[in-house]
């Protein structure tokens, strides 16, 4: 499981067949309905190993909600999807 905390703008490079694409592509997934109404394909897993688990989450830090627009405009966008105990993340 790897951890990646990225910030307004970042920059992804390494050597070839280092999975910066996928990397993007797991962001994708997360993010575009058209991608992520699909699901996984056998291709998606390593070594078209499908019996394997797949699991991407997503964390967003809001805590600035009060201050930030762009924090507000999230919120707004996604609506019920967490609880008022959750309203840092």
């Amino acid at each position: 499981m790897e951890h990646f905390d990225l910030r307004n703008q970042n920059v992804v490079f390494g050597m070839n067949d280092v999975s910066k694409i996928n990397l993007l592509f797991a962001i994708s997934f997360l993010l575009d309905r058209d991608i992520c109404k699909n699901g996984f394909r056998e291709p998606d897993y390593f070594n078209n190993e499908i019996d394997r688990e797949i699991r991407i989450t997503l964390g967003v830090d809001l805590s600035d909600r009060l201050k930030n627009e762009n924090s507000q405009h999230i919120i707004a966008k996604v609506g019920g999807a967490r609880s008022s105990n959750e309203l840092e993340t």
